[in-house]
């Protein structure tokens, strides 16, 4: 299969180089196809249109661009170059600002963007305080940030909660 022609950002030259951006690009365009349908099939959304393969490129080249190599939260190095690998916590991620089946994507590194995923607002920006205070670094808000649990599946109670005493 020929090689897709990517127009990328000067800034991935020290952060990995070409070849390893390139790959990493194709293999999350194959990671939001699949979870596009996924995430669809389990809502039982599967007549819903979701993004072509070129739609996913476009959006991950499009937030690599945005990025300026940096995360969009926070502002960390985004780099594919050795030592990383991709079980580190600052390995570069996409954030999916919508849901699964819309291409709109953000470069963030990994751990921040499991964080943004799995915890409510309130309990990320817990944890932030926590470690700003610890840290005595003073914080500062992002007006653009949005924390929630949008993938997640609500369960419903097995049974219901105990009467108050």
């Amino acid at each position: 299969m020929p090689r897709i022609k990517i127009e990328l950002p000067e800034w991935i030259e020290t952060a990995g180089g070409r070849d390893r951006w390139h790959n990493w690009i194709e293999s999350q365009v194959k990671r939001c196809c699949t979870r596009a349908k996924k995430w669809a099939k389990k809502r039982d959304f599967r007549s819903i249109p979701r993004p072509s393969t070129g739609e996913w490129r476009r959006a991950i080249v499009e937030a690599l661009w945005r990025s300026g190599g940096v995360g969009e939260y926070s502002t960390f190095p985004l780099s594919l170059a050795e030592p990383y690998k991709n079980t580190d916590w600052n390995w570069p991620s996409l954030d999916h600002v919508e849901t699964p089946n819309v291409a709109i994507v953000a470069m963030e590194i990994r751990l921040v963007n499991d964080m943004k995923s799995i915890m409510s607002k309130e309990e990320f920006r817990s944890m932030i305080g926590h470690l700003a205070a610890v840290l005595e670094v003073i914080p500062c808000a992002k007006p653009a940030w949005m924390c929630r649990r949008s993938f997640a599946l609500e369960e419903l109670p097995l049974e219901p909660p105990l009467p108050d005493r």
